[in-house]
């Protein structure tokens, strides 16, 4: 999809934090959207061009090769510390996003594993109407590992708590501020 209005918010946002040590990305409810727009939103945090994550498209019984994608510094970069909130609700490309960002030196992911459902879909329809979606990619991160099913641990692992949250007390974002020195 085209993400270039997004893209530009992101860059007003970072062109506010100019100056600014750390910043906090909260990925704990993003429910996905397009490789692309992970990849771009990454290079506004990225040091060097690294390897993202590769990916392989089902082949019959087996996998074509790996495709890889890398990260590459876009526009205003972000050059301070990076800390990335992760729960079971970062799904899809929430889950490229972590696994990009997680490639560079500057990120640290707080929070819990993400979903476990980083491939793309593909709908079918079957005579009587009814939609069947299944997926057909395998997503490998930089570090080798395939997280289908398992989804991409933290560097720093606090469960969500929801009943929590939404007492007000949120326990990954208190981490998150206190390794920023704000708490």
């Amino acid at each position: 999809g085209d993400i270039n209005g997004e893209i530009q918010q992101l860059e007003t946002i970072l062109s506010a934090c100019a100056g600014k040590k750390n910043i906090i990305l909260d990925l704990r409810a993003n429910t996905g959207g397009y490789d692309t727009a992970s990849l771009r939103i990454a290079g506004h945090f990225a040091d060097a061009r690294r390897l993202a994550f590769s990916k392989q498209v089902r082949d019959g019984d087996g996998f074509a090769p790996l495709y890889q994608r890398y990260v590459e510094p876009e526009g205003k970069v972000f050059q301070g510390k990076v800390y990335v909130l992760t729960s079971r609700f970062t799904v899809s490309a929430g889950e490229t996003l972590t696994m990009t960002l997680r490639t560079l030196p500057n990120v640290t992911v707080i929070g819990e594993n993400t979903n476990g459902a980083e491939s793309v879909k593909v709908d079918y329809y079957l005579p009587n109407g009814w939609r069947v979606s299944l997926s057909n990619e395998r997503y490998v991160a930089a570090d080798g590992v395939a997280y289908e099913k398992t989804g991409i641990p933290p560097a720093i692992y606090i469960p969500f708590d929801a009943k929590a949250y939404l007492a007000g007390n949120d326990a990954i974002l208190s981490k998150a501020l206190e390794l920023t020195g704000a708490r």
